[in-house]
């Protein structure tokens, strides 16, 4: 077999069909080692971390102007497709339209789960609290400051004062449970024009 490969090898035209074979050997490897179905990637999933009102607009394009098409509320899980103008777009939402932009500033990697404690911030020096994820500063916290959070992720919390990163609230030290989490209050909200709701 060898001296067979090395005749073929010893012609131009042999090396030629030698490369070109490996080369669909690869392909075809390649293409057994992918998925045959496209799936959802996991990176393109994310959840609706709300405002206090509990709920978060959808709009007809990536604009804080744009046409109202519905409400997203805590914990929806949607499926982005796309980033434009700080919104994410999902073709499918349950809503009337089915598809629309929601702000980023909203959204989270991982599902937001209730809480209702109080715990205190830890920290070398100040923390921002924010009116929306990565959004305008609304107050200052210091070190030992106390926040109660409403719903908690990974990476942020929603607590009574705005939006503060997670990694700056001592989770470990669960001071009281002071916000007793009743599904009602997000059901019939009216929405408010002057709403940071986006």
């Amino acid at each position: 077999m060898l001296k067979k490969i090395e005749d073929i090898m010893s012609t131009d035209r042999g090396a030629v069909k030698v490369v070109i074979i490996g080369y669909l050997i690869f392909v075809v490897i390649f293409l057994l080692l992918i998925p045959l179905s496209e799936g959802i990637a996991e990176e393109d999933i994310y959840y609706v971390l709300c405002t206090e009102e509990g709920r978060v607009n959808v709009r007809s394009s990536p604009r804080k102007e744009a046409w109202l098409d519905g409400y997203l509320y805590v914990g929806d899980a949607i499926v982005v497709d796309d980033h434009s103008n700080g919104f994410a777009h999902s073709s499918d939402l349950s809503i009337e339209s089915g598809e629309g932009w929601v702000s980023e500033g909203y959204l989270v990697k991982d599902a937001p789960t209730y809480d209702g404690g109080t715990y205190p911030i830890k920290s070398n020096g100040r923390v921002s609290c924010r009116q929306w994820i990565n959004g305008k500063r609304s107050k200052w916290l210091d070190h030992g400051d106390s926040v109660t959070i409403i719903f908690r992720s990974d990476e942020w919390c929603l607590t009574t004062d705005g939006y503060v990163r997670t990694e700056f609230i001592d989770l470990d030290w669960r001071q009281d449970v002071v916000v007793e989490y009743d599904e009602s209050v997000f059901d019939g909200l009216i929405y408010e024009e002057d709403s940071d709701g986006y």
